[in-house]
């Protein structure tokens, strides 16, 4: 006769094997998964006016993040993942980057997004981006754009207030008891950074005689500038977004027969080389850029050596037609770009957005990239400040590494 504690005993003996059976097999699930997901690529959204008038520009940011991907797929991906680039096009319009920006996001499921460049596309597409927690990086310079509004977009930028002070600076330095006239577009970034034009003279009791706005890639900005000659200010600081605009300006002066001292924003440094054969050879001798000290080189340092000419190298290698076409400081920016979110993602073992955007605004600092340094932090998203700036005059010149001399080295 069986005991009843025998068959208890047996009942409870089948139950936990039944039990520890089904937890074998979630533990083995479990496990599966995340050897399924690491296989998985990192789909990286890209957002260039591939099209339309901004094009030019749209052209750096696809390279600069082709060559770095391919560098890194190379190496065997990150944490083993290889980054696999999902395309969209602003169109160089607002309404379309929003689109796009929904397209990869939604539809796509890309676990981060770079671009787009300018202002007016980025403002719309960090609302799109930031209730899905999605990590983003563009070259957006408006103060309008913050941590608290967008807390996982970050700037490969100056922030518009930071050129501004830079530029100020350089005429205070340079170009004693000076008068300003300033000329800016109607773009975002262009706003925010007259804005803080006339907020810092006010301070420094620097006279601003003059002030005039253009609409982004004008026709003509003929009756803007003599506005300003008749000002007569000893110096024009320009703050604009496109080639074609700080090419214009150049042009326009020349037309109207008035040189005076030209300060221009990061822009002017960035798009020099692709201004300079559509303008006067002489057209640059009175004009000063703002530049990222990583682009730029003292008296005495080593030609060739910098990782800037490296990446020229890379570039050339990887898109041999581009050579001179496509401004290799602006794509630069993206490969750096690239670079951060790898090295983001192997520290946080991921993509989520809080984590990396964390990991930006601590330890971003401390990547080696070609810009030089960057310093993010909670109260900034701009990747780069005021000690990563450095004025530049006659930008268009260049080492044979690609390099500007910094001023006053």
């Amino acid at each position: 006769m069986i005991s009843n504690e025998r068959v208890g005993a047996g009942i409870f003996n089948r139950t936990m094997s039944r039990r520890l059976a089904i937890a074998a097999a979630l533990l083995a699930s479990v496990a599966f998964v995340p050897q399924a997901n690491a296989a998985d690529p990192i789909k990286l959204g890209i957002l260039p006016s591939a099209t339309g008038p901004g094009a030019s520009i749209g052209s750096a940011l696809t390279l600069g993040v082709e060559v770095a991907v391919e560098e890194i797929n190379k190496a065997g991906g990150v944490n083993g993942r290889k980054i696999q680039i999902v395309r969209g096009d602003t169109q160089s319009n607002p309404t379309t980057a929003t689109s796009e920006a929904k397209r990869l996001i939604e539809r796509e499921k890309i676990d981060a997004l770079i671009g787009p460049l300018v202002s007016q596309e980025t403002v719309p597409t960090v609302a799109i981006a930031t209730p899905a927690k999605i990590i983003q990086f563009t070259n957006a310079g408006t103060t309008a754009l913050n941590p608290q509004n967008g807390p996982y977009h970050f700037s490969l930028n100056t922030s518009s207030a930071t050129v501004a002070e830079a530029m100020l600076n350089y005429v205070q330095q340079h170009m004693k008891d000076a008068t300003v006239g300033i000329l800016g577009d109607d773009g975002g970034q262009s706003r925010t950074g007259v804005a803080a034009i006339k907020e810092i003279a006010a301070k420094r009791n620097i006279k601003v005689v003059a002030e005039q706005e253009f609409r982004v890639r004008a026709d003509d900005i003929t009756s803007q500038v003599l506005s300003l000659k008749r000002a007569n200010p000893t110096v024009i600081l320009m703050i604009f977004s496109f080639v074609e605009d700080g090419t214009k300006l150049l042009n326009t002066l020349r037309d109207v027969s008035w040189q005076p001292k030209v300060v221009g924003s990061t822009s002017m440094t960035i798009y020099a080389g692709a201004i300079a054969p559509n303008v006067d050879k002489n057209a640059f001798d009175n004009v000063v850029g703002m530049a990222y000290k990583g682009l730029t080189y003292c008296s005495g340092e080593a030609e060739g050596k910098s990782m800037y000419a490296e990446f020229g190298d890379k570039m050339k290698a990887h898109s041999p037609s581009t050579v001179g076409k496509v401004s290799v400081s602006l794509a630069s920016e993206y490969y750096d770009a690239v670079k951060l979110l790898e090295a983001g993602i192997k520290a946080t073992g991921g993509t989520d957005g809080a984590k990396l955007a964390k990991w930006m605004e601590t330890d971003a600092k401390n990547v080696k990239i070609i810009h030089g340094s960057v310093s993010p932090t909670a109260e900034s998203h701009f990747m780069f400040g005021p000690n990563e700036i450095a004025p530049v005059e006659r930008p268009h010149i260049t080492r044979a590494d690609g390099l500007m001399k910094r001023s006053g080295c």
